[in-house]
């Protein structure tokens, strides 16, 4: 007899990535983190990145594991940005 794995409501619905909650990777997730860099850096550029992320649905949850040639080619981001978007996640992540 194989027993089902007995998961709360809190781990189900608890997010991995600070308080946010799944639905809110796309949206308030990354304009968290993307405002993060654009202070950190100085660069009003990473707001306009969020926008680009957010119309191919890509949210915090898939920036680690998003090339940086998708990042410049199909959302249109200068590689510089992409490249520092991949590179500071961890650091955001763990401020959380």
């Amino acid at each position: 007899k194989r027993r089902l794995m007995d998961y709360s409501t809190d781990e189900v619905t608890s997010s991995p990535i600070g308080d946010f909650q799944s639905t809110q990777y796309h949206t308030t997730a990354l304009e968290s983190y993307t405002s993060w860099c654009a202070t950190k850096y100085g660069d009003s550029e990473f707001r306009e990145a969020c926008q680009k992320l957010q119309k191919h649905k890509i949210g915090v949850d898939l920036i680690e594991d998003t090339g940086v040639d998708v990042l410049t080619t199909v959302c249109g981001i200068n590689y510089g940005t992409a490249e520092r978007l991949k590179k500071n996640f961890p650091k955001w992540k763990a401020s959380l």
